[in-house]
């Protein structure tokens, strides 16, 4: 085997570089979302800590082995032909995240297809795959103690990650389409829009992410090319994580994915009569008191209500609203 620094230290280099940059993102979008959603719920608190946390130690272990392999062999170049034991954890970490994030779109996947069973047991069939071969792979990983045998292990990675990069696309896909039909018959096209739109370039990133390590690691086993695209896919996940967290609308410290003014509880098709409701534009601060006790501002939105006669009751006023709610 070949020692070449640009493939090997060059690489992880690389991926350790984007993995800090895409790490730093993070710890801003944890910081917005604490300021921000100061009321939501416990679940996503806990969530997004949780998140932080397997990230920290994830960068952490692919920090020590830049640092293992650069610095504390320097003069030893021979290093570069036998796996660290930080190198092999992150691995599963980094899979632990992916199967949380990719848990939290299958219960989206689950509501905006109005209860679908078939395609949420796939989904999870898939997350559940992707897991279970990922914590093989770090077991049989331990197992190597010389990269050159690392060829063993090409078909566990290889179903590893083409069942990453599956659940990654019919997760993109599923939302698409359901928001799509959403779009046509019951939401407004603004917010469907850009729930679209996060749904294509979140599904579309990981996955070309994923399958760029599959692919590296297939053609280039004996480099580090395939651990650059590894480092930040994790961080990937989590970001993509965060910014569907952050860009919902805020409402009295919580936050939800429901237009302004429709009805809070959580139903993908919502069927109403023929009454409308005009939300009234002037916004009014609630009493100092209450603002001081929950530190928080909270806004007031006074709605009339107008009954609109059944003979010119339009079929665009009967349309039900689009209330969907993490």
């Amino acid at each position: 085997m070949v020692l070449r620094f640009d493939s090997t230290l060059g690489a992880a280099f690389c991926g350790f570089a984007g993995s800090s940059i895409l790490y730093g993102v993070l710890c801003a979008q944890v910081y917005a979302y604490f300021q921000r959603y100061v009321l939501d719920r416990p679940f996503y608190k806990f969530l997004v800590l949780l998140i932080w946390t397997l990230e920290t130690f994830h960068q952490a272990l692919v920090a020590y082995t830049v640092y293992y392999y650069s610095i504390t062999n320097f003069t030893r170049p021979t290093a570069l032909l036998f796996p660290v034991w930080t190198l092999l954890i992150q691995v599963t970490v980094g899979a632990l995240i992916s199967v949380i994030v990719k848990g939290i779109f299958a219960m989206r996947v689950w509501r905006f297809s109005n209860h679908n069973i078939p395609l949420t047991i796939l989904i999870g069939v898939l997350i559940l795959a992707q897991f279970g071969l990922a914590l093989a792979f770090t077991v049989e990983s331990f197992t190597v103690k010389f990269f050159g045998d690392i060829g063993r292990l090409k078909p566990l990675t290889t179903l590893t990650l083409t069942t990453s990069v599956a659940a990654d696309i019919i997760i993109a896909g599923s939302l698409i389409w359901f928001l799509h039909h959403l779009r046509s018959a019951h939401a407004p096209n603004t917010l469907v829009n850009g729930l679209i739109r996060y749904s294509v370039e979140t599904g579309g990133m990981t996955s070309v992410c994923g399958l760029c390590t599959l692919i590296f690691f297939d053609v280039m086993p004996l480099t580090f090319a395939y651990l650059a695209f590894y480092f930040v896919l994790s961080k990937l996940y989590s970001n993509s994580l965060l910014v569907t967290l952050n860009t919902r609308l805020l409402v009295r410290g919580r936050g939800t994915d429901r237009e302004r003014g429709t009805n809070p509880d959580f139903t993908i098709i919502h069927t109403t009569t023929t009454t409308t409701t005009t939300t009234h534009p002037r916004i009014e601060l609630n009493q100092l008191q209450s603002n001081q006790e929950h530190n928080i501002y909270e806004t007031k939105e006074p709605a009339f209500t107008t009954t609109t006669p059944s003979h010119i009751t339009s079929p665009r006023m009967e349309k039900p609203p689009y209330t969907s709610e993490w």
